[in-house]
């Protein structure tokens, strides 16, 4: 048997007869006061005996315990237009199941995951049930997925795709990994990077890919501090390798390293992966070992099965018990109050609970002019919208005129749509992904601080209903932040080449009949002039538009989702509190037996909240 026989049968065997990443390593067994999921199952056993009162919390607790045995954890695959993505992510798999094409996708994320057989789910925006695609094969997959995330098949998601899903039995998927071709950045289609900013707060983990033409551009510096603020664990690639001699990429590492230590603020010494997705995807293909190791997809998926054999549980541990030991401290904070309740004279607990009725009367007063003084930032923010539109408009009009001025002189009254269309057909995209981008970074930076005093200002009021309670009734206070802050929604604008289909040619000779010369080259300035301010108000029209929907649907959903919990905290600690005037009313008698019961479970709780807190990662803390 020749080397390179050799070299095909032990790869078939090390891949074929191996679990990815070696031995899993497991949580502590079941029984272990550490073990999450077996604290979990006591949270709920124990609050299930509070008699309903707490059966939101339970549903939680339940849905993080689901979370937990899942261990989906997501894997995201980000970077620019063009730099390989979808190649990288099919070598990786073994398969061609993604579309590769020079044609951007469409702003649907793709999810990749486990499964027994392939298949493919499309998943809609509206009421429509997900389309479940009978497939056989990579390429029945690559087939359908072209059918609904590329431009050409799906322009602008007119289909109203919210999410595609692929289920394959790549052994890479095995570890409960779901990877995730995300949009490219940087094309003439906006809402692509929109869409993979929006995204990005979903990701565990992301590979951010770049390439040697060149090895990293402004967008994707901007992108990438983006990333690094919503991401903490980041893998850096760079493709296309293969094209470079050993000496050119020595050099495009250093200057990639020297540029993320520079810019973004990361150790020299971050890691830096060459691969080359062209030649590792012909490895899979032939299940050419030495092939595969050349092209450096062995060492990046050596490397992310370690992380996720390190890192996986550790993030998902401590996502899952933070939140839990806020539901926890909640569910306690009522023990305690109905507790008290019980336990003080009644004529007490009717004094007390009209004093707290009449705080939580301040408490939605306060709520109330804070959504006031809310709604009028919104119409500054608006009037901010259209000074920022004119000045965009004006600015593109004088761009292209610029550029098509000399034209014009040169030609006069022979000037015609194709020519035009020639000189803007680049300037056009350049022009408006740029400004279009600063303008709606710019006012998105604009809303995010806006909103962000005023949360602060609802969260205190939220949590003064929870202070008030503990004061009034004289038990301990564990005050609680928010988890997450909101952000300027941003759905996708467009950039247009679209003219009038009027413009034509005008032959000049008929023209000379009739006019002078400069009054011809005047009456073509002039048709011109109106093409440009027609073409400039489109985009920034679309921009305008776009950005107003996002900020109505922003605030919308900031005021609603605050409000909710704001109306959850005063139903939960006040029903808490009625419940047990209630029940001093209707059922003297058997006070002390629900006293016994709910210091019982009090007890119980409380030591299992320290267990959880004890249990929490010290780098989520």
């Amino acid at each position: 048997m020749n080397h390179r026989a050799e070299s095909n049968v032990e790869w078939q065997a090390s891949w074929e007869g191996s679990e990815i990443g070696g031995e899993n390593p497991l949580p502590p067994p079941v029984g272990n006061h550490q073990d999450p999921g077996f604290l979990l199952d006591r949270i709920i056993d124990q609050a299930s005996r509070l008699d309903g009162i707490v059966q939101d919390d339970i549903q939680q607790l339940s849905q993080l315990k689901n979370r937990l045995e899942e261990g989906r954890f997501h894997l995201a695959v980000v970077g620019q237009f063009k730099r390989g993505k979808s190649s990288i992510l099919n070598a990786l798999l073994g398969e061609e199941i993604l579309p590769t094409s020079v044609v951007p996708l469409t702003a649907i994320p793709t999810f990749i995951a486990a499964g027994n057989q392939p298949s493919v789910r499309i998943s809609f925006q509206d009421q429509r049930p997900p389309e479940e695609c009978a497939v056989k094969s990579a390429q029945d997959i690559s087939a359908v997925l072209s059918r609904f995330v590329t431009e050409n098949e799906n322009p602008q998601n007119r289909k109203g795709v919210e999410k595609a899903e692929v289920f394959y039995p790549a052994p890479l998927l095995r570890e409960g990994v779901v990877l995730i071709d995300t949009p490219g950045i940087g094309s003439t289609f906006k809402h692509n990077t929109e869409t993979t900013i929006q995204f990005l707060p979903q990701c565990d983990a992301a590979m951010f890919l770049v390439s040697a033409d060149p090895p990293i551009t402004e967008v994707e510096l901007q992108f990438l501090k983006l990333v690094h603020t919503k991401i903490p664990h980041l893998f850096f690639l760079f493709n296309k390798v293969d094209y470079l001699n050993e000496s050119e990429k020595q050099h495009a590492l250093a200057f990639l390293r020297k540029v993320l230590a520079g810019q973004i603020g990361l150790p020299e010494s971050t890691p830096v992966f060459p691969v080359s997705a062209r030649r590792g995807f012909q490895a899979r293909q032939s299940r050419d070992a030495g092939l595969w190791k050349d092209s450096g997809l062995e060492t990046i998926e050596s490397h992310l099965l370690q992380f996720l054999v390190r890192e996986k549980h550790n993030v998902l541990r401590g996502s899952v018990l933070r939140k839990a030991s806020e539901i926890l401290a909640g569910i306690l904070m009522r023990i305690q109050l109905t507790l008290r309740a019980l336990r003080m004279p009644l004529e007490d607990l009717e004094k007390r609970l009209a004093v707290f009725k009449t705080e939580l009367d301040k408490a939605r007063h306060q709520r109330i002019i804070t959504s006031d003084l809310l709604a009028g930032e919104q119409k500054r923010l608006l009037q901010v919208l259209e000074s920022q539109a004119r000045a965009l408009r004006d600015k593109a009009v004088e761009h292209f005129t610029a550029i098509c001025r000399p034209a014009v002189q040169e030609a006069g009254a022979t000037i015609g749509e194709a020519t035009l269309h020639d000189l803007l057909e680049d300037a056009i995209p350049v022009f408006f992904e740029r400004e279009l981008g600063v303008v709606s970074s710019e006012f998105s930076r604009r809303v995010d601080a806006c909103l962000q005093p005023y949360q602060t200002r609802l969260e205190e009021i939220i949590e003064s209903v929870k202070k008030t309670a503990a004061n009034i009734f004289e038990i301990p206070y564990t005050p609680t932040s928010s988890s997450e802050w909101f952000k300027m929604e941003r759905q996708p604008y467009w950039v247009t080449h679209k003219w009038d289909s009027t413009f034509s040619l005008i032959p000049i000779g008929w023209v000379e009949r009739f006019l002078p010369a400069r009054w011809v080259r005047s009456r073509v300035t002039k048709r011109i002039s109106d093409q440009i301010h027609q073409l400039a108000l489109n985009n920034v029209e679309n921009l305008r538009w776009a950005t107003l929907q996002n900020l109505n649907k922003t605030f919308r959903f900031f005021n609603t989702t605050l409000s909710e919990r704001f109306e959850n905290t005063i139903r939960v600690t006040e029903g808490a509190i009625q419940a047990a005037l209630d029940q001093r009313r209707q059922q003297a008698g058997e006070i002390a037996q629900s006293v016994e019961r709910l210091e019982e479970i009090r007890i119980e709780l409380e030591s299992l909240h320290t267990q959880i807190i004890h249990s929490i990662p010290l780098e989520s803390r």
